[in-house]
């Protein structure tokens, strides 16, 4: 996990330096750790609170290392682009909850619903891995399941379109 914390820099300089109007969705193999307490790991907390201070234009010191002691702060007040979501997989199952602030887990829980100015949604999406075979027999469309994204930046609408088994869903940011 330092690797990820190693990266906060690289992740800043990208984001401090995107084009004005552009959008940003940031798509990794895991940012949360248990889909029941729906927290997310301690580097993909860091990286929310900079999404958050990207969107509303501030700064944030986040933690940069494995001590919780060890931080960085990142001034995102001159940047021109825009968060959009978190997207990722690794627990084979869909949900989705919504950062809220700049506490250590604070969520509003699983909603749709990332509209606020310190909102920011964590999409989790299933792979076709066959954990749950039950729902996933071969030979069918639902051995599969994957996501076509599309963002709508006028009415600020994700819609994941379903590929296999699994439902389609739509997020407000």
């Amino acid at each position: 996990m330092n690797e990820l914390y190693k990266q906060l820099p690289w992740l800043y300089d990208v984001l401090i330096h995107t084009p004005n109007g552009y959008g940003v969705v940031l798509i990794a193999h895991k940012f949360v750790d248990d889909p029941e307490t729906l927290a997310l790991n301690p580097p993909s907390q860091s990286i929310a609170k900079m999404l958050v201070a990207l969107q509303n234009h501030t700064s944030c010191t986040v933690q940069s290392g494995r001590s919780s002691s060890t931080t960085t702060t990142f001034d995102f007040s001159t940047a021109t682009c825009e968060p959009i979501c978190m997207i990722c997989g690794h627990k084979h199952v869909d949900f989705n909850i919504v950062w809220t602030g700049y506490d250590s887990n604070a969520f509003l829980a699983i909603g749709l619903d990332a509209s606020g100015s310190n909102s920011i949604p964590v999409i989790v999406t299933r792979c076709d891995t066959r954990h749950n075979k039950d729902d996933m027999p071969v030979g069918t469309i639902n051995e599969q399941a994957f996501d076509i994204v599309s963002i709508n930046r006028n009415q600020r609408k994700i819609n994941l379109t379903r590929i296999g088994v699994g439902e389609d869903r739509e997020f407000v940011y």
